[in-house]
């Protein structure tokens, strides 16, 4: 990782690159509905309430010229459900990644779960833009030109749940 100094002092974070290798987390939903991770996502704890006399600090701008995760693994352990869901041998290559500029995005990895039961290689390309939606835009498609799954057992979890209905184009573009 590299950060240049001098933009910070306009309350902004410019970084070369970001690489990891070998990133591993789990979140966890507990049986109440707390995820594992609700004392990261939290907003302030400070019970003393900001006073007119303090100014609004500017958010902090953010800029990355790229990032790569190799060799990840992210499981998502839903003790409601229950259920199991496993992303491994994942890896994230991005471009430039800012508020407001679209972003190129390419996935590759091997989804499992265990309710229902799916097992997916995954290979998603497409960009995404940070931020709020431009008026008048349109959506930048997602291509999807490796995704290889076990499509019976993926029909049936999706007609029992009915959580997605997905037929790629023949080119692969969902």
């Amino acid at each position: 990782v590299s950060l240049a100094v001098w933009p910070l002092l306009r309350r902004e974070l410019v970084v070369d690159r970001v690489e990891l290798a070998g990133l591993r987390a789990t979140v966890t939903r507990f049986k109440d509905g707390r995820l594992s991770i609700d004392d990261l996502t939290a907003g302030r704890t400070d019970k003393t309430p900001a006073t007119e006399a303090e100014p609004a600090a500017a958010p902090l701008k953010l800029d990355i010229a790229g990032i790569a995760i190799t060799d990840a693994a992210l499981t998502f352990v839903d003790q409601q459900a229950p259920r199991r869901v496993q992303l491994t041998r994942a890896s994230v290559e991005t471009g430039r990644f800012a508020v407001g500029v679209p972003v190129s995005v390419a996935l590759k990895g091997r989804l499992d779960a265990d309710a229902p039961r799916l097992g997916a290689d995954l290979a998603l390309e497409g960009r995404l833009a940070l931020g709020p939606a431009p008026s008048g835009g349109s959506a930048h498609p997602v291509r999807a030109p490796r995704v290889v799954c076990n499509l019976p057992q993926l029909a049936r979890a999706a007609g029992a749940s009915g959580f997605f209905n997905v037929a790629p184009d023949p080119d692969g573009t969902v």
